[in-house]
């Protein structure tokens, strides 16, 4: 998935390089972090919940990036994606993109593998 930040092209990726940067910000375990995920009701959003959305999205755009060997293309702050949202952009759409990525746990309550590659 791509999106358009500041008329640049960001590629997005929920890596596990993405998921260990967002928990090492936030400072909660991969296991707190996925049991948040779950929790997560975008029609009953607080400011609290919705900023941690934007700092695992922002973690995304990095690791995207990085993937692509662009990581010194990185040139954003958590207010231009920000502006992004209030310039129309989708927050829904690329949080339901992080969702489809994440792995799912089985019958016995382990993790399923991650999708390889999230959609484009």
């Amino acid at each position: 998935m791509e999106i358009n930040i500041k008329e640049k092209k960001y590629p997005i990726h929920f890596g596990t390089a993405a998921l260990r940067l967002f928990c090492k910000e936030k400072k909660i375990s991969i296991d707190e972090m996925f049991k948040w995920l779950k929790s997560i009701d975008m029609k009953k959003m607080d400011f609290d919940k919705f900023d941690d959305i934007v700092l695992l999205i922002f973690s995304g755009i990095k690791d995207g990036l990085r993937r692509e060997g662009r990581k010194n293309d990185f040139d954003l702050e958590l207010d231009d994606f920000y502006d992004y949202l209030d310039d129309g952009g989708d927050l829904e759409a690329v949080f339901s993109e992080l969702q489809e990525s994440m792995p799912e746990e089985n019958e016995s309550g382990n993790q399923k593998p991650a999708r390889a590659e999230a959609k484009k």
